[in-house]
């Protein structure tokens, strides 16, 4: 397979820092960048592949930081075409020896991954997404080409790195809801763009439907088909306020009926996809939250 090649030196020559935001296809080549690249799988769960070691699930919302010389690729899961993903590229240089010196003495693994010992770092994002906001704050910044662009950037960097440390280190909190009910929400969330059915879930599991409806509706208070409408609904107003994705395009992007989607946007929001960004989106000056 061929290897795309990130130089940074010529990438971003000065500052050694440069981002964007992708969409990985399964056509894509592998990527080496001789630097350090973070990556964050927005809106869309996948697979990352990383040379050495192999597949690696890159659930939505993960962060991964890849260190140089590693081949990568991200591929969209079975029945989406792409991936969205955050990326962003630096040297050693773009954080500085003295920031790199301290997150190395606070963070082991992150010291592992600078000697070779570790050879990726992954971390869940906040429930109030803190690391995708700070990878879409750099994304704009980068574009609009101000003066200040590369030390707004830089800050930018460092806070992102403390944040993705800190989450990669955070311990799983254990809930009251059964294996079986967080099997299902796991099966739910990595499905939602797909057609998904309460039959769908029951085969995954190898249990019968009645009993995960009983069980399912005892631990989350809802059932399948009310948890899905919430989960598929969270990730619409997930991408209206945070991306300028057409409103349009939205619905194409879920294995159910264009109609259907929107009107159960509008029961669990009260407001249309269109005045849900209106009133929300980060750019808006209408912006209400």
């Amino acid at each position: 397979m061929d290897t795309e090649k990130i130089t940074l030196a010529e990438l971003a020559p000065g500052s050694g820092l440069f981002v964007h935001h992708g969409g990985p296809r399964i056509t894509d080549p592998l990527t080496v960048c001789d630097g350090y690249t973070a990556a964050y799988a927005a809106h869309s769960p996948g697979t990352l592949y990383l040379s050495g070691i192999g597949a690696v699930d890159a659930d939505e919302n993960d962060t991964f930081l890849i260190p140089p010389g590693t081949a990568f690729r991200f591929l969209p899961i079975k029945g989406l075409r792409r991936m969205d993903v955050y990326y962003c590229y630096f040297s050693p240089d773009a954080i500085g020896k003295h920031m790199s010196d301290v997150l190395s003495e606070q963070f082991a693994h992150f010291r592992r991954l600078l000697d070779g010992s570790k050879k990726y770092i992954r971390a869940a994002d906040t429930a109030s997404r803190d690391i995708r906001d700070i990878f879409i704050r750099m994304i704009d910044e980068d574009l609009s080409a101000l003066p200040c662009s590369s030390e707004a950037l830089s800050g930018f960097l460092r806070v992102l790195l403390v944040k993705l440390l800190r989450a990669s280190e955070n311990k799983t909190v254990t809930n009251n809801n059964s294996r079986m009910t967080d099997e299902a929400v796991r099966y739910i969330n990595m499905h939602m763009y797909e057609k998904i059915s309460l039959a769908g879930i029951a085969e995954h599991l190898k249990l019968s439907p009645s009993f995960i409806c009983r069980r399912f509706k005892a631990d989350t208070g809802m059932t399948t088909a009310q948890f899905i409408n919430r989960v598929r609904t969270e990730k619409i107003k997930d991408i209206l306020k945070n991306t300028s994705k057409p409103v349009e395009a939205i619905p194409e992007m879920f294995s159910c009926s264009p109609e259907h989607l929107k009107r159960m946007f509008k029961s669990q929001t009260g407001m249309s996809m269109t005045e849900y960004r209106s009133k929300y989106n980060y750019k808006s000056p209408n912006r209400g939250d």
